[in-house]
């Protein structure tokens, strides 16, 4: 799952994104449940739309 984020405030925002194996690419939560996920559903769905962070940290990746 991919979450927004606003740069300007810093904020954590909702699922944007969530990614369909079958099809190897990333599609919006709103098509989650159309795309034939076999463990996502009209539920599921609803319930990660009403997600919100609480609290998060910040992850740097070095190489």
């Amino acid at each position: 799952m991919l979450l927004g984020y606003d740069a300007a405030t810093k904020a954590v925002g909702p699922i944007s994104k969530i990614f369909d194996p079958a099809g190897n690419k990333w599609i919006t939560l709103g098509n989650a449940a159309k795309a034939g996920i076999a463990s996502v559903d009209e539920a599921k769905v609803a319930a990660l739309q009403t997600f919100a962070a609480e609290k998060y940290l910040t992850v740097t990746v070095v190489k």
